[in-house]
């Protein structure tokens, strides 16, 4: 059995950016996506009519059940901020954010099969993005072009691979921690600080 809820709302912004954000939050618009069970798909598109865009999708599982979750979400335009969870078992996210304006994106993935895929465009702003898997099969995909890019991935658990590519000046800290593991794969531009950490039980 599978629950849907789809909450529009204008401020839930101020959840995720905390007080320093209040005053742009007030003028935004969002949507808030819930979904309980399996097989779930969520989909999100937000463009520069939204001015600021916020988006939080959470994707949850009944007990042990597994679940085939897909959450797919585009902000393009204006200034944009995403929060993505998953807990199940066959996790796929794929966000991608552009403009001229910067970019947040929060995303958690826990379970067995997960992909992250996240593409952030920007000329003249900076991207920032918080990617997590906590699993068995994950992969981290990550493209940020930008003045002044943030990026934190974590992963732990058994065939992880991550592969990170950034335009413009930018600090990456890059965690994993598991079996598989991978080669670093990194493509970068400008100054750059990393922080670069891999461990094998």
């Amino acid at each position: 059995m599978k629950a849907l809820f789809i909450h529009l709302i204008w401020t839930f912004a101020l959840t995720m950016l905390g007080p320093a954000s209040a005053q742009s939050a007030n003028n935004a618009s969002g949507v808030f996506v819930t979904q309980i069970g399996s097989g779930n798909q969520a989909t999100v598109s937000q463009d520069e009519r939204a001015v600021s865009g916020f988006a939080k999708i959470e994707q949850t599982g009944k007990g042990n059940e597994g679940e085939g979750n897909v959450a797919a979400l585009t902000q393009g335009g204006g200034e944009h901020w995403a929060q993505v969870t998953q807990s199940g078992t066959k996790n796929t996210t794929g966000l991608t954010q552009q403009g001229n304006f910067e970019s947040r994106a929060i995303i958690r993935q826990t379970g067995q099969d997960n992909l992250i895929g996240l593409t952030q465009t920007s000329e003249i702003a900076s991207q920032f993005a918080t990617l997590t898997q906590i699993g068995e099969g994950n992969i981290i995909s990550l493209s940020q072009e930008g003045i002044q890019n943030v990026a934190e991935l974590t992963q732990t658990g058994d065939k992880n691979r991550m592969n990170l590519s950034q335009t413009g000046g930018g600090n990456v800290t890059w965690i994993q921690d598991g079996n598989g593991l991978a080669p670093v794969e990194l493509a970068v531009g400008g100054a750059q600080v990393m922080i670069l950490t891999q461990t094998k039980p």
